[in-house]
């Protein structure tokens, strides 16, 4: 048996912002679920939840607020016991800070191995390795890789035979063999919440899609089939979807009603609806054991599966908002995005959804290196269109090249958008949800004139929504002074609020 620490960072808010990334640490409390099931002490250091109504300025981001703990705060929180530490990074902006971090625990636990996980990691585990003093870097899933790390660690066995990881020989970074995916995802236990004050994220309503009640998220399925070039999926979940079973999803949904008092759910899968039948399956689950819940798809799923009969079943079966992720209404920008979306597909799954009384928001991206000013009115033609028929909002954001993804690595390599991974170019990609600001990778849009094409649109589609149906202006007015959510634009409204007290 081993000792292990493990820390979730605090969280960053951009002052000037209409998203956020707030959730509970659920990739975190999975790997503390799993190790601790294998026989392992396990402790886990959230930084946001054992400080969240605490705020202070970003030491070198003045537009940034960090949220929890300080450095010397998680530090000072970890055992001196501990045989193994291991901390998450999964957004390349909060890097810096948690570089800083990580070297402050280093200083105080120089013999302990220190591992790191996350996305930004497994994009970026060479330079993660050349500038923190971090032992190894598990990249991907983690359950798996961290478990044969800590007992190869603790056995003194060979790290050559552990897949998934990187670490440093020497001078030099190595990288190990790929682990392949899990495809067993019943034999994974339920994230250890009872570890971190999971009681706070409901208390405040922290979570990425509104809170409709006692929020909790969860995991249905894992990885995306789909082959964008500016997400890192690919890099991540090597493009294989994986769905848990449906009736241990439902199984994990009632164990939080008895526990938590849960009745609002946030799948936070990368796509959930890749399956009819699962779909099917999982919203008769929750009706055949008569649960009085509502859920959520905050991230953003296909429209493959989508269809009169669907919608109908998953708002009986308690499902109030979805999220769809077109991302352009150009089929050029689409096709250089790689993004596999029928846009007349889209609008029927949309009409359905709308017709089945479900709140629909959609995911748009614009200012990708080669689009120009044509295709983002294509966008923007689509945008107002969703807007007549009735969606309900939309997030506008504007490109950044995030580590691990295929536009990245090609930026990186060309003559014309080579650059290094430096804080100001982390600090950069806050701007792709930031209302003041904004950063251009396109090299025919200046950052100025993408900001004011992010506002046009943004503009354009909550001006004909709220003209069109002067109502939902109401509602939203009401439920920022009541506390009720049912859109993300309530949850960001009322978050800007909670910034400020």
């Amino acid at each position: 048996m081993s000792k292990i620490t493990l820390i979730n960072p605090p969280h960053f808010q951009l002052k000037l912002s209409y998203s956020s990334i707030f959730h509970p640490p659920i990739g975190l409390c999975y790997i503390a679920s799993y190790m601790r099931e294998k026989g392992h002490d396990v402790q886990v250091i959230d930084a946001v939840s054992r400080a969240i109504d605490k705020k202070s300025s970003h030491p070198s981001n003045r537009n940034a607020t960090i949220v929890g703990l300080c450095i010397d705060e998680v530090v000072g929180k970890i055992p001196e016991s501990s045989d193994i530490i291991g901390v998450t990074c999964m957004f390349t902006p909060v890097w810096p800070y948690v570089r800083e971090l990580v070297q402050a625990i280093k200083r105080r636990f120089p013999a302990t191995p220190l591992v790191m996980g996350g996305e930004h990691v497994t994009g970026m585990w060479e330079e993660v390795l050349s500038s923190a003093p971090v032992d190894f870097c598990v990249l991907g899933e983690g359950e798996n890789t961290f478990e044969e790390l800590v007992n190869a660690l603790k056995t003194k066995g060979d790290l050559k035979k552990v897949k998934g990881i990187a670490y440093r020989t020497g001078n030099k970074a190595v990288k190990n063999e790929v682990r392949p995916r899990m495809r067993d995802l019943d034999s994974i236990p339920p994230p250890a919440w009872d570890l971190v004050d999971i009681e706070r994220y409901i208390e405040k309503k922290l979570f990425m899609g509104a809170s409709r009640g006692r929020t909790m998220p969860l995991i249905a399925t894992r990885g995306c089939p789909y082959h964008c070039r500016f997400c890192t999926a690919k890099n991540m979940w090597k493009c294989i979807w994986v769905p848990r079973s449906a009736e241990r999803v439902v199984d994990e949904i009632e164990l939080y009603v008895n526990k938590y008092k849960a009745n609002d759910f946030h799948l936070m899968d990368l796509t959930t609806i890749i399956r009819k039948d699962w779909t099917v399956r999982f919203a008769n689950e929750i009706l055949r054991r008569k649960l009085k819940i509502s859920w959520q798809l905050p991230v953003g799923t296909s429209t493959i599966a989508i269809d009169k009969e669907l919608t109908g079943l998953l708002v009986k079966s308690g499902c109030r908002n979805i999220t769809f992720a077109p991302e352009s209404g150009s089929k050029e920008t689409l096709s250089q995005m790689g993004k596999s979306v029928n846009l007349r597909q889209l609008e029927e799954s949309v009409r359905y959804a709308l017709s089945s009384k479900m709140t629909v928001c959609l995911f748009f991206l614009i200012g990708l290196p080669d689009e120009n000013i044509v295709n983002i009115k294509e966008t923007f033609k689509l945008i107002k269109r969703m807007a007549f028929i009735g969606v309900h909002e939309i997030a506008l954001s504007t490109f950044i090249p995030i580590p691990g993804s295929d536009i990245f690595e090609e930026l990186r390599a060309s003559a014309r958008g080579g650059f290094q991974l430096t804080d100001e170019f982390c600090q950069a990609l806050f701007s792709s949800l930031s209302l003041g600001r904004t950063t251009s990778w396109n090299r025919n849009l200046t950052s100025k004139k993408l900001l004011n094409l992010k506002m046009r649109g943004l503009a354009m589609f909550y001006s004909i929504s709220y003209i069109t149906r002067p109502w939902r202006l109401v509602k939203l007015i009401i439920n920022l002074f009541s506390g009720r959510q049912e859109t993300k634009v309530d949850r960001v409204l009322q978050e800007m609020l909670y910034k400020r007290k």
